[in-house]
C-alpha cells in the first residue's frame, strides 16, 4: 500500500496493490485516512494477541493432556496448588495457568507460604542455623512423564525437598563472579535470591533435561530463563522417593538455542545488572498482591460483578489490552482476582 498526500485539496490518495500493479485507488479525506489506518493497527493488534493467547492455551493443554483427557473420561479431579481437587473447571483451570494470566494477576500456583518458607529455609542455611529439610510438593504428572522419558526413572509419588547443605554448595561452588566468569564468559554469580526462586524454577521450568552429576549419577536439570539469563537446577533421585536439589548455576542465554521462558518477569529489560529471578517474581507478586483474591485451595477465585446499574458493557480497557490477557475464546470476566 502506497499513499499519496496531496497538501492542496487536503487529500490522500491511497494506492493498494499486490506487486502486479494497482489494484484500487481510493481518494480520502486524510483525517478520515489516518483514522482508519489507527483502526487496522488495533485490530492487528488484536488479533496477534489473541493468536499468542490461544497459543499459550494449547501450550498448556499438551503439557497437561493426560490430567485433562482423565478430567474428561472418567471425572477424574484436576488439581489446585495445594494438592487438593480443584474448583476450577476444566477451561479456567487451564486458562490460569498460562503466560498472560499470569501477566494480570501473579503466580497462583506457588503459595505464599510456601515462598516465605523457602525464602526462610535460605537464610537459615546459609546462617549454618541447622534448618529442617523443606518438603515442597510432589512431583506433578506431567513432569514425572518427562523425567521417565529423559533418565528412565519413574518418580511417582516423589516430593521436592530442600536439604541445607546443598544450599550452601550451590553458593559456595557457583556464586563468585570471576569463577563463574573463568569457567566461561556466559556464566554468571548465583545470589542468596536466586536460591530463594527455586519454587518458581521447580514448578514451571521453560525445559527439563538429563544430566549428570559429578559423582556419575544421572539427573534431572531444571531451566527457566529471564531476562535472557538462563537459570538451571539440578536434582537427583533418591531411595526415599525424593527429588534433591544438588546445585545451580546461570549463564546468559544463547541467542535461538535456549528455552524461551513462558512465564513473563517483572522487569523485562534486558541489561548488565540483570535483576535477580526471585526479585523479578517478589516485585510482580507484591505489584497484584492488593487484588489478588483464591479460593481455600489456593486456586484463583470465580468472581461475578454484580450491580442495579444499567449497563451493557465494562469499560476502562481498550480491547488491545483486554485480549493481551485473554484469548477471544474466552469470556474476560468468567474468572479473575
Amino acid at each position: 500500500m502506497e499513499v499519496l498526500f496531496d497538501a492542496a485539496r487536503g487529500k490522500s490518495l491511497v494506492l493498494i496493490s499486490e506487486g502486479k500493479g494497482i489494484l484500487r485507488a481510493l481518494d480520502i479525506d486524510a483525517p478520515e485516512f489516518f483514522q482508519q489506518v489507527a483502526r487496522v493497527r488495533e485490530i492487528l493488534l488484536l488479533l496477534d494477541a489473541q493468536n499468542e493467547a490461544a497459543r499459550q492455551f494449547q501450550a498448556i493443554e499438551q503439557r497437561y493432556a493426560q490430567e485433562l483427557k482423565n478430567n474428561a473420561e472418567s471425572g477424574a479431579p484436576l488439581p489446585a496448588p495445594n494438592g487438593a481437587p480443584s474448583n476450577l473447571n476444566r477451561q479456567q483451570w487451564v486458562l490460569a495457568r498460562t503466560p498472560n494470566f499470569k501477566r494480570w494477576f501473579g503466580e497462583c500456583e506457588i503459595s505464599e507460604q510456601v515462598a516465605e518458607q523457602v525464602s526462610t529455609f535460605v537464610d537459615d542455611a546459609l546462617a549454618y542455623r541447622n534448618p529442617n529439610p523443606v518438603k515442597l510438593w510432589v512431583v506433578p504428572d506431567w513432569q514425572v512423564r518427562e523425567i521417565k522419558k529423559l533418565i528412565g526413572i519413574d518418580v511417582s509419588g516423589y516430593s521436592f525437598e530442600l536439604v541445607e547443605n546443598d544450599i550452601r554448595h550451590a553458593i559456595g561452588a557457583h556464586g563468585d563472579t570471576k569463577k563463574e566468569m573463568k569457567r566461561k564468559p556466559s556464566n554468571e554469580a548465583i545470589t542468596e535470591a536466586d536460591l530463594k526462586a527455586l519454587p518458581y524454577i521447580l514448578k514451571n521450568p521453560d525445559r527439563i533435561r538429563a544430566g549428570t552429576e559429578k559423582g556419575g549419577r544421572q539427573s534431572v536439570i531444571f531451566e527457566k530463563r529471564v531476562n535472557g539469563v538462563i537459570t538451571a537446577v539440578e536434582v537427583i533421585a533418591t531411595a526415599e522417593n525424593k527429588l534433591l536439589n544438588k546445585t545451580m548455576w546461570k549463564r546468559l542465554s544463547a541467542e535461538g538455542g535456549d528455552a524461551q521462558s513462558e512465564t513473563a518477569p517483572a522487569n523485562t529489560s534486558e541489561s548488565a545488572a540483570t535483576p535477580s529471578l526471585y526479585q523479578n517474581i517478589v516485585d510482580f507478586l507484591a505489584k497484584s498482591k492488593a487484588s489478588k483474591i483464591i479460593d481455600g485451595n489456593g486456586d484463583p477465585q470465580v468472581v461475578y460483578h454484580g450491580t442495579s446499574g444499567d449497563f451493557a458493557e465494562f469499560t476502562g480497557l481498550s480491547e488491545t489490552e483486554l485480549a493481551i490477557s485473554h484469548s477471544a475464546r474466552f469470556n474476560p470476566c468468567c474468572i479473575g482476582y
